[in-house]
């Protein structure tokens, strides 16, 4: 088996510290959620898990064995052998162009949002006794992302201890 982060995945870090996520597999994916309710996931980003969602399904359609990844709906998980991995990602990148990525463009709309999902796991971590930094304003986080979109102008987890890292972001699923 092979972990792989796809390419979008570090796009939408960059963007705004959206995990988005690897795979791996052996289950054909659900359809694309309407609403976080229906979705089989723990709270998270609902975009990328339904940009998952439909990933996973073009990916096996073309006969791959993936599935969603329940860790948060960050991305899928593909369960191929090493030698095998050019291929996926072949067919990871069609399947990417088939659906589009606007959801990884850096514009206002998608920093916004991912100012809002920030601020949720911020609430979620501190909840949960991590401490966490103070946040830029909106309109900073918006206008510095659009600025520099590779710079990361926040990261709710930069002060989780890496121990607890995994707990961390299980919990509090960006």
């Amino acid at each position: 088996m092979q972990l792989h982060l796809s390419r979008q995945a570090v796009g939408l870090a960059a963007l705004a510290c959206l995990a988005l996520g690897s795979l791996s597999a052996c289950a054909a994916a659900p359809e694309p959620s309407e609403s976080s309710s229906a979705a089989p996931q723990v709270e998270g980003n609902q975009r990328a898990y339904d940009y998952s969602v439909e990933l996973a399904a073009c990916l096996t359609e073309k006969g791959w064995d993936v599935e969603v990844d329940g860790a948060g709906g960050w991305g899928i998980i593909w369960h191929v052998p090493v030698e095998q991995s050019e291929l996926i990602a072949a067919d990871d990148a069609a399947c990417a162009a088939e659906i589009g990525t606007d959801i990884f463009d850096v514009s206002e709309e998608n920093l916004e949002y991912a100012y809002d999902n920030n601020t949720r796991v911020v609430d979620c971590l501190e909840a949960r006794g991590y401490d966490t930094a103070a946040p830029p304003s909106r309109e900073s986080f918006v206008s510095k992302s659009l600025d520099d979109p590779d710079a990361i102008v926040w990261e709710p987890y930069e002060l989780v201890p890496e121990g607890d890292m995994s707990d961390a972001v299980t919990s509090c699923p960006q």
